[in-house]
């Protein structure tokens, strides 16, 4: 069975103070996470996140883990060199049977918010699927959901994302958000490996995929997603009209056109091949006069 953990009150963490990355694109802001890589204390091999366990066979380093806790003491979850990081040298393992892994960074959730959270991730060993989950605790320290994906995971290290829009939720804002990570593989002596976290403020550049639709045209999203190489991307129009279709890297870079021109009122399909770029979020944008709509898509190779 998935052996899944429900959010609960949860003590207050200490936040170490961490410089802000510098600026993506206009209005798109990296949020500090720290520890993002889980590159600290990188002494040797730690089972465990607060200083504690419940493995009665591990005699080795049980130390904190900066940035990062658990809900509950960790059996076989913690950090360790190797398995492919994508930053640095350590990643974290978490085992199916322990509870997830979070953080809650400082980050107060503002009006206009829409914040991605991407997580590098794989199968270390027989596990299968990733939940991501974005949540945010009020005064009391109480939690609650604010986005929770699952992804089947495969044995290469690749991105995964999750997001939402503070608009959609208005009762998160002025609360602090908060990022968590679980192994939900039915078999629960399995593992999934988690490397270099990221989180995103798409604040004001409309680069989110769950934004209403300007009347005249929609976007639908793309299928397959995650995608590699390729993925079809359907638009509809209702008159004929002069559009741009463009793909978009998270830093706001135009890294491919799909269609520029006038099209015809109806329902059109564009394949896209991400043959040549890196894996990683990108937008599909579609203007026209009558606005702009986007889709978030996932290149997984």
């Amino acid at each position: 069975m998935s052996h899944q953990h429900p959010f609960h009150t949860i003590a207050m963490i200490a936040v170490c103070a961490v410089i802000l990355s510098p600026v993506l694109a206009s209005g798109q802001t990296p949020i500090p996470v720290e520890n993002p890589s889980f590159e600290e204390p990188g002494t040797e091999k730690i089972i465990g996140w607060d200083g504690d366990y419940t493995d009665p066979t591990w005699t080795g380093s049980t130390e904190d883990i900066p940035g990062w806790t658990c809900f509950a003491p960790a059996i076989s979850s913690g950090v360790e060199t190797g398995w492919t990081p994508t930053d640095g040298l350590w990643t974290a393992f978490l085992e199916a049977s322990d509870s997830a892994v979070y953080q809650i960074p400082g980050y107060v959730i503002q009006e206009g918010d829409a914040i991605d959270l991407v997580v590098d991730s794989r199968i270390t060993w027989n596990a299968l699927l990733l939940e991501m989950r974005m949540f945010y605790a009020d005064d009391a320290w109480n939690t609650f959901i604010l986005d929770v994906e699952q992804y089947e995971l495969t044995q290469e290290m690749a991105p995964y994302s999750a997001s939402f829009k503070a608009s959609d939720h208005p009762e998160c804002i002025g609360k602090k958000l908060g990022i968590a990570f679980a192994n939900v593989s039915d078999m629960t002596d399995s593992w999934i490996g988690l490397d270099n976290v990221q989180l995103f403020n798409n604040k004001a550049t409309g680069i989110q995929g769950r934004q209403s639709r300007p009347a005249g045209f929609s976007l639908a999203q793309n299928y397959p997603n995650p995608f590699n190489p390729s993925t079809e991307i359907r638009y509809s129009l209702q008159a004929s009209t002069r559009i741009r279709m463009s793909v978009i890297d998270p830093a706001g870079r135009e890294v491919a056109v799909l269609a520029d021109g006038i099209r015809g009122a109806g329902e059109h399909r564009v394949l896209f091949s991400g043959d040549g770029l890196p894996s990683g979020i990108y937008f599909c944008r579609l203007q026209s006069n009558a606005g702009v709509v986007t889709q978030k898509m996932v290149l997984q190779k």
